[in-house]
């Protein structure tokens, strides 16, 4: 449900939360003073809440941390795929035409392919086609690769060509999974049931001094909503607002569609 609700909606349905339980607290403060018909001062509990809220940012530094970490994993796959295809095209140039020209067509319809994820706005139909289409493409570049090395088995050309090529098609299944990587539930889950607990316990010291501060509350809570949302996008490799750069991958068409020898002759 995360993936797909908005994170502008998550947002402000959290920061309303924060604000109820801050009153709350304020008022539950309130029935036990009525209840005691006694009033102390705040004193020792504002060095509770500043332990409250030290924890707090703790949490949410700890989980933006996990989801930088796999927001980096997807960046370097991208890096490392892209590097594939460039690797596999320089090399693959050691090759005798007609092979070396199919190939280096297909390495480029592929990468193509694979700038189309990067346009699909998070629609799941489509990254699953294009998953699919990658998928076909892989086939059809591996068997070019057979067919234009069919003649030099045994050497080092096809070695160079196919090692790079390996790495290509494992970037798939790297891709999945890293999709499915993402910042446990229970972790978020435990950080906003933490944030809820410490806006009434800021509510419920706010009591003591007989005043809500709703300003400075409500900026502090606008921070922590801030802060959550960002490590959501951060963990949202779909439809996420901070998605991937596809520049690794347009530096590599760009080279795929540099002419290194004389294309074959009709």
């Amino acid at each position: 449900m995360l993936q797909t609700t908005p994170s502008w909606i998550l947002g402000t349905g959290f920061l309303i939360l924060q604000l109820i339980a801050c009153e709350l607290g304020f008022f539950w403060h309130h029935r036990s003073v009525v209840k005691s018909g006694a009033e102390h001062e705040a004193g020792e509990e504002m060095h509770v809440l500043a332990a409250a809220l030290g924890l707090l940012a703790l949490m949410i530094a700890f989980t933006f941390e996990m989801a930088q970490g796999r927001y980096e994993d997807r960046r370097q796959l991208v890096v490392d795929e892209a590097n594939a295809i460039v690797q596999t095209y320089l090399q693959s140039q050691l090759l005798n035409n007609p092979g070396r020209d199919e190939l280096g067509n297909q390495l480029r319809e592929y990468v193509d392919i694979r700038l189309s994820y990067f346009k699909s706005g998070g629609d799941r139909a489509k990254i699953a086609a294009y998953d699919e289409a990658s998928k076909n493409k892989h086939v059809d570049l591996w068997r070019t690769m057979l067919r234009a090395t069919a003649d030099q088995r045994g050497s080092t050309t096809v070695l160079l060509v196919a090692e790079p090529m390996a790495r290509i098609v494992d970037t798939q299944a790297d891709r999945r999974s890293s999709r499915v990587a993402r910042v446990p539930a229970e972790v978020m889950q435990a950080l906003t049931i933490y944030s809820l607990i410490t806006a009434f316990t800021l509510g419920y010291i706010m009591g003591n001094v007989r005043t809500r501060h709703r300003s400075a509350s409500t900026i502090l809570f606008v921070l922590t909503t801030v802060s959550i949302m960002v490590t959501l996008d951060l963990d949202n490799p779909v439809s996420g607002g901070i998605q991937l750069s596809p520049e690794p991958l347009q530096s590599a068409r760009e080279v795929l569609h540099t002419q290194f020898q004389p294309a074959a002759k009709p």
